[in-house]
């Protein structure tokens, strides 16, 4: 072989072995970052007992949890099917790669049968108040909870639900105004222009902040 085609074979050897370790350098961060983020869950909820929960990037405990487990079981994968297995440990890391795929899928799919994930900010006129709602629905079960955001911590305040796994706050069909220092509102049960519709009160935080 040539000296200069021999050169070019390790450099080329080279970057690609500075690829696979900045990878890998990536995964590690990324796993360390997804513990420190359900261990922040953990703090929120272990400090207020159960009363609040953590709320990043729009995120609230469960999904901040659920992106850690994904972001984690993928970060786990590739670590595990670019290793260099000696031959003594081969069975261990192959059945390590399967685990870790399968709960990379499973993680995945729970996620995509409970999206949206980002909470919506609860407005009046189209200005913010100090709450946002989060929505879950799977088949034809529908939970809503309304949360008083403040900073990154929010907090309970109402839960209620509507029909057949409708999310009214993330479609838009609800609407609030404010009256004598309270939130007064309403959203459809249902989709549809003649859906029947529920009431509820909050109490005023702030004034609504148009940004």
């Amino acid at each position: 072989m040539p000296a200069a085609e021999e050169e070019r074979l390790g450099e080329r050897t080279l970057a690609a072995t500075r690829h696979r370790r900045m990878l890998q350098i990536a995964a590690t961060v990324a796993v360390a970052a997804a513990t420190t983020a359900v261990i922040g869950v953990a703090l929120v909820d272990s400090a207020s007992e159960g009363t609040a929960q953590l709320l990043l990037a729009g995120l609230p405990s469960r999904h901040i949890v659920g992106v850690a487990t994904i972001l984690a079981f993928l970060s786990i994968s590739y670590m595990l099917c670019t290793v260099s297995a000696p031959s003594g440990w081969l069975a261990p890391v192959v059945i390590g790669r399967v685990l870790s795929i399968g709960g990379t899928l499973a993680a995945v799919f729970w996620g995509f049968l409970t999206t949206p994930w980002p909470v919506i900010p609860l407005l009046v006129d189209g200005c913010e108040t100090g709450y946002v709602v989060e929505e879950r629905s799977f088949l034809f079960l529908s939970s809503i909870d309304v949360l008083e955001q403040d900073g990154l911590i929010a907090i309970p305040v109402l839960h209620t639900s509507a029909d057949d796994g409708h999310q009214p706050f993330t479609a838009g069909d609800y609407g609030a105004r404010v009256e004598d220092e309270r939130i007064e509102g309403w959203f459809a049960l249902e989709p549809g222009s003649a859906a029947r519709l529920t009431r509820f009160e909050l109490p005023l935080l702030q004034s609504p902040n148009c940004r």
